[in-house]
């Protein structure tokens, strides 16, 4: 199949996401699949990877592979990205890919190398695993940092697994908007806590309908709601589930 080896720091075979690492003698397992190179090699998930320019920041809602067939298109779901030589995807440890042996349930960064690929990479959302820096040509700043934003399973459209990912030149782009674009619900972002002068009355006023209400949820309505200019209606609705007053959030 010319997918050659899947290495780990010194280790020739030292990636065991997937069947190019080491193995083991069983025809019935381990349930894993191949790691971001060897998929972008192998051209199964073509329609859904992205080449991400390294020049521009990006924020993506990463759909985890063995997710394929329920996602939705490459825009809203891709499950690889090409960064210069590096290849990033959601290592969800499920379906055929429950029992990949390392890295279960992180976002994975692949390096073509000679000989082979390596792993560089794996990352979650908890702070301090949560960023990486790829050395990639033709970024603004020297480095593309890549961060993790949230965790995100089940919550995509068809029940897709997904981490939303920031890939910039040494800066992230969870929290903040990229470049160009204006708050709607389709971008994926992280709600951050307001200081306590920024909460909303228990009243608030709809900044669209420019109505009244005493609900959280009766304030989504087009664009933003609740009087945060930040806040989208998808975040309102996910307020909702988690907190029954401003307060409380």
């Amino acid at each position: 199949m010319g997918l050659i080896h899947s290495g780990e720091d010194s280790e020739v075979y030292g990636d065991e996401t997937g069947y190019m690492g080491y193995g083991e003698k069983s025809e019935t397992s381990p349930l894993k699949c191949f790691n971001g190179f060897k998929n972008y090699q192998l051209g199964w998930y073509s329609d859904r990877t992205v080449t991400v320019d390294p020049s521009q920041p990006h924020r993506f809602s990463l759909a985890a592979f063995v997710d394929y067939d329920d996602s939705t298109s490459v825009d809203k779901h891709p499950v690889l990205l090409k960064v210069g030589d590096y290849f990033i995807q959601y290592n969800r440890a499920k379906a055929f890919n429950s029992e990949t042996e390392e890295a279960q349930d992180m976002v994975t960064i692949t390096q073509d190398v000679s000989g082979g690929s390596r792993r560089v990479a794996e990352l979650n959302e908890n702070e301090g695993f949560n960023s990486f820096s790829l050395d990639v040509s033709g970024a603004s700043s020297g480095s593309v940092m890549v961060h993790v934003c949230e965790r995100r399973d089940g919550n995509g459209p068809n029940g897709v697994d997904e981490m939303v990912i920031s890939i910039a030149s040494g800066d992230s782009f969870c929290d903040k908007l990229l470049p160009g674009e204006a708050a709607s619900p389709q971008q994926p972002s992280v709600p951050q806590r307001p200081a306590e002068q920024d909460l909303a009355p228990e009243n608030p006023t709809c900044a669209v309908a420019g109505d009244t209400c005493t609900e959280h949820a009766s304030c989504c309505r087009e664009f933003i709601c609740m009087g945060f200019a930040e806040k989208k209606c998808e975040e309102c609705r996910r307020i909702r589930q988690t907190c029954s007053s401003n307060g409380e959030w």
